[in-house]
């Protein structure tokens, strides 16, 4: 046995099909199901069932927590001698949330890759549960994303304050409310209340993303359940149908200036319900005795082009 067939092994399990995992690895896969055989033959046990998708046998389980141990150990090993040799080099896996990356990473990645030009990146984008199982799993070596609170084996720290405000198009308001819509706005925005244009149609995401969740739960303590016209998790196509007067819909403050144009802007009202829809994106990453320098080194150039709020 050796470290490439912990790898093949892996990629297999993560893609739950041989035919996959061999473009993956850009192997036939005639050649990894014989790297596989060779395997299991040593093992003296099957470690997957032969079915679609592929399955792991209890052999496999137990093998699996052995690989994943053994590639977590391999990686670090490259990585603490790459800094020992000032290697500035490697492959850095970085995860963040949906319609974030866009709006977050490309001043980020231009300013890191200028400093790093050896270093690459890898980019997962998911919701933000995943991100934090993907991290943990070892598939991730950096991951920006909310944390509720502590979680064992996982090291955080804040990166900046996102608001979630309520968008709310001028255009709906006026034809909801008529001639009591300045009194609604007026009185919406003096008590933050979104109960005040419970008549609007909402436009939602689901509670996995971190704006929905934040949103649905002061909702709930307000005991509201607003008229739902749309829900997705596309925030764009969210944030457009708002524009065009479908529907109020709430969206972090960075974001929406991100993708909404100034005259698009001018068509809502942007609503500030108060510190409750306020949350930390963190750097998380996985506590481990040693740390790769270039995770501290994207962080900096992180805070670099987006300064911590004082």
């Amino acid at each position: 046995m050796n470290f490439t067939h912990i790898q093949d092994f892996l990629i297999i399990y993560r893609e739950r099909s041989i035919s996959r995992a061999a473009e993956k690895l850009h192997v036939t896969q005639q050649t990894l199901s014989g790297r596989l055989g060779y395997l299991e033959k040593e093992l003296g046990t099957p470690l997957f069932v032969r079915h679609v998708p592929l399955e792991l046998t209890y052999g496999g389980r137990v093998f699996l927590g052995y690989a994943r141990s053994l590639q977590e150990t391999y990686e670090a090993l490259q990585k603490e001698f790459q800094d020992l040799t000032g290697q500035e080099k490697g492959c850095l896996r970085l995860g963040i949330a949906y319609t974030r990356g866009r709006i977050l990473l490309p001043p980020i990645l231009q300013a890191f890759q200028k400093k790093y030009p050896a270093v690459t990146l890898e980019i997962t984008e998911d919701t933000n549960e995943a991100l934090v199982k993907r991290l943990q799993k070892g598939e991730t070596d950096l991951i920006i994303a909310h944390l509720p609170g502590s979680i064992p084996g996982l090291a955080a720290r804040p990166f900046y304050q996102e608001k979630v405000l309520l968008l709310l198009p001028k255009s709906l308001l006026a034809k909801t409310y008529g001639a009591e819509a300045v009194q609604r706005l007026t009185q919406l925005e003096q008590t933050q209340d979104p109960r005040l244009v419970k008549e609007c149609p909402f436009l939602l995401n689901y509670p996995d993303d971190i704006a929905a969740s934040l949103a649905l739960a002061y909702l709930n303590k307000l005991r509201f359940t607003p008229k739902v016209q749309t829900q997705s998790h596309n925030m764009e196509l969210l944030l457009e149908l708002c524009v065009q007067g479908a529907g109020c819909c709430f969206c972090p403050d960075n974001l929406a200036r991100g993708f909404l144009t100034p005259a698009q802007q001018d068509q809502l009202f942007f609503i500030d319900l108060g510190p409750a829809l306020t949350c930390s994106l963190d750097f998380v990453w996985q506590d481990q005795a040693y740390q790769w320098s270039m995770l501290e080194r994207f962080r900096e150039t992180a805070q670099e082009v987006y300064p911590p709020l004082p």
